[in-house]
């Protein structure tokens, strides 16, 4: 997953040697949006769902029994990078000077006249940043709450009957589970999220 730094670096490179009138504000202020305070926080709140659910259904019983999920699992619960626009992230990395220039063109308003230099790479990066930007939070809110709902068992048995336990799972696994397997640390690094990253994966 590239960082956003990295990726900022290759649109200004593209910049450099872009036709003159060539707006690339929006996605750069696309992209750097993604680290705002908003986003750190609704990531945090993910990811403690995350742990909650992971530590309910990890919870072994002596008469060898334990919770579980149902239903469809939500966009990000699997690889939380995916809600962060990873493909748009390639696609800017990948192109060349040449290929990315090859795809400018210009647009004359009919009613104004006035004529505006366009991209198409640039006006499809665009959009999808600030969509991405404009959701994130929204689906992070979405996963945390599925994530609180999930692996509950009966509610009145874990109050008036509650089950012994066995065993409980491990932390170090938990953050392996979401850190590194479900790309949560690589989604913190990468747009410089104020979150807090185990010592176990750092």
């Amino acid at each position: 997953m590239y960082t956003k730094t990295q990726i900022l670096a290759k649109l200004n490179t593209l910049q450099a040697s872009a036709a003159a009138g060539l707006s690339f504000t929006g996605v750069i202020s696309a992209v750097n949006s993604l680290s705002g305070s908003s986003t750190s926080n609704a990531m945090e709140k993910a990811i403690v769902a995350e742990v909650h659910l992971l530590v309910r259904v990890g919870i072994t019983y002596t008469d060898g029994s334990h919770r579980s999920v149902s239903g469809t699992v939500p966009a990000g619960y699997n690889d939380i990078s995916t809600l962060f626009n990873v493909a748009t992230g390639n696609e800017i990395m990948a192109i060349t000077v040449e290929t990315f220039n090859a795809a400018t063109y210009t647009e004359t308003d009919p009613q104004t006249q006035v004529t505006t230099v366009k991209n198409t790479y640039l006006n499809s990066w665009t959009a999808s940043y600030t969509s991405t930007t404009n959701t994130v939070v929204t689906k992070l809110g979405t996963l945390a709450a599925w994530c609180n709902g999930q692996g509950m068992g009966n509610s009145l048995q874990t109050l008036l009957q509650p089950k012994e336990v066995k065993s409980v799972p491990d932390r170090e696994e938990m953050s392996q589970t979401i850190y590194i397997d479900r790309k949560a640390k690589d989604v913190i690094l990468a747009y410089e999220l104020d979150v807090l990253i185990p010592e176990v994966v750092s």
